[in-house]
């Protein structure tokens, strides 16, 4: 049986850039937050795509189960946001390879204020990653921190780093991919996607945006994520 590699992210722009770098190999299917449905069932979270996002996938735990299980013949890697483990057994996600893609709050908070939320605690992921982070190391699990924003600045370092911690040869092709929707997108892309598709890959030395303008209520979210991150970010394998 392959390997199942769960992403557990908070920034969505990267994530999904990050699928479709993935995307390009052959020998691993990819799969667009499955577990989003469920999520926002359980929590009642209020999102733009709500709706559409209920209408098509499934909410039962184990309806879904069998997308969390090993492909045979293949590795999946699946997409999470990091909010997304609420309501989930720890031992359901026991035999995947765990990756924390983590991001600057403020940053992250600017992303989903520009989608039209106003974000939460849980919705920016922090505190769910590093809660992550620690129940992985506990139960020694294989668990890796990838640096967004690094991975910006020098994405071959990223990507390959990436491969190592799934057991992944280097394939320079997951550099590139064609602009435009992709049929593995979820069906909330046209709310959150429009910059991955209009991209064509990972650009070498590419800058970081800068520090965007933050309401007080906003600057008060990033200080209580800043712990969270600030661990996380030390240990990022890039």
């Amino acid at each position: 049986m392959g390997r199942v590699v769960s992403l557990w992210s908070g920034p969505r722009n990267r994530s999904t850039a990050l699928m479709y770098s993935v995307a390009q190999r052959a020998d691993v299917e990819v799969v667009d937050e499955p577990l989003f449905g469920h999520y926002l069932a359980l929590s009642g979270a209020a999102r733009p795509s709500r709706q559409e996002v209920l209408s098509v996938q499934a909410t039962d735990p184990w309806a879904l189960l069998p997308l969390l299980q090993p492909r045979v013949g293949r590795d999946v890697f699946l997409k999470h946001m990091a909010c997304h483990l609420r309501g989930w057994a720890p031992e359901v996600f026991a035999e995947h390879v765990h990756v924390l893609l983590v991001r600057e709050p403020s940053a992250v908070v600017a992303s989903y204020r520009n989608g039209g939320v106003e974000p939460t605690l849980e919705d920016l992921g922090c505190a769910w990653q590093a809660w992550w982070w620690a129940e992985c190391r506990r139960r020694g699990w294989p668990v890796f921190v990838l640096d967004s924003d690094r991975l910006v600045v020098d994405p071959e370092a990223g990507l390959r780093a990436l491969c190592t911690a799934c057991g992944w040869a280097w394939e320079p092709g997951m550099m590139a991919w064609e602009p435009g929707p992709r049929k593995e997108d979820g069906v909330w892309a046209k709310y959150w996607y429009a910059n991955v598709h209009a991209s064509s890959g990972w650009k070498h030395g590419a800058s970081l945006p800068p520090a965007p303008e933050l309401t007080p209520a906003e600057q008060a979210l990033v200080a209580e994520c800043r712990p969270h991150h600030d661990v996380l970010k030390a240990h990022a394998m890039n």
